[in-house]
């Protein structure tokens, strides 16, 4: 009986005794993840900064080495940013990129954001200067885009679009806007004039868009926007109103 109890007993000693090597080694496990998690997440730290400094302008990827994140997930992470930052052909774009950021940067101090119109009279081509004007608009809040966005793509975009309007290629912001506040002043002066010359011929049938910013006229023999950037709503102003404010100074 005593050789029984005198069996038990050691066996529970040779079990706690495993058990405690067992917690032991499972805290030296965890805390070497938790401290290999950290290196990590330092380390995408100093590659996010990085990526800031050289690809800001090409590139909305980043390394995302979270804490909670696995460490797989972790290393998979921090090898496509390195990759990303070894590409001197994108290192090299995003430097010519970043003259064009800096000169738009430096007319929004100077001047503030560009106003294309604070009225316009427009046709066919409506549909264009406004993609264009919203396009750029977005490339002065470069701040506020959100990650599914990419500034050079979006320079690309604005580029075509302005050549496509005034049919010369991009060569600065400055040269852009002015061009493109030329173009829309000359288009509002010519619909202007064929605008009042159907209005003496016959009255246009006007619809106004919800947010009382735009006019549609229809006439037999044409359709015309009228599209209002002073920031005043123009939803309770009679729609004949409008027409003689276009024809007001024409004969």
């Amino acid at each position: 009986m005593k050789k029984i109890f005198l069996t038990v007993i050691l066996f529970i000693f040779i079990f706690s005794c495993e058990v405690n090597d067992t917690e032991k080694t499972n805290e030296k496990e965890i805390k070497k993840l938790k401290e290999k998690k950290e290196l990590n997440f330092k380390a995408c730290l100093a590659l996010n900064s990085m990526i800031k400094n050289q690809l800001n302008l090409v590139t909305n990827s980043f390394c995302n080495a979270n804490k909670n994140e696995n460490l797989e997930t972790q290393k998979k992470s921090i090898m496509e940013v390195e990759k990303l930052l070894k590409n001197k052909e994108l290192i090299k774009k995003n430097k010519i990129l970043k003259k064009h950021f800096i000169e738009m940067e430096e007319i929004i101090k100077s001047e503030g954001e560009a106003e294309f119109f604070y009225f316009a009279l427009l046709k066919e081509n409506r549909a264009e200067i406004k993609n264009f004007i919203y396009d750029y608009k977005m490339l002065e809040e470069s701040e506020k885009l959100n990650s599914g966005w990419i500034w050079g793509k979006l320079f690309e975009t604005v580029k075509k679009e302005y050549k496509k309007l005034v049919g010369k290629n991009f060569v600065s912001f400055k040269e852009t806007k002015i061009n493109v506040i030329n173009f829309i002043k000359s288009e509002t002066s010519k619909n202007n004039k064929e605008f009042c010359k159907l209005r003496k011929e016959s009255e246009p049938v006007v619809q106004k868009n919800d947010k009382g910013t735009e006019f549609y006229f229809v006439f037999e023999k044409g359709e015309f926007y009228f599209l209002n950037n002073v920031g005043k709503t123009l939803s309770d102003v009679p729609e004949s109103e409008i027409a003689n404010f276009l024809c007001v100074n024409q004969k």
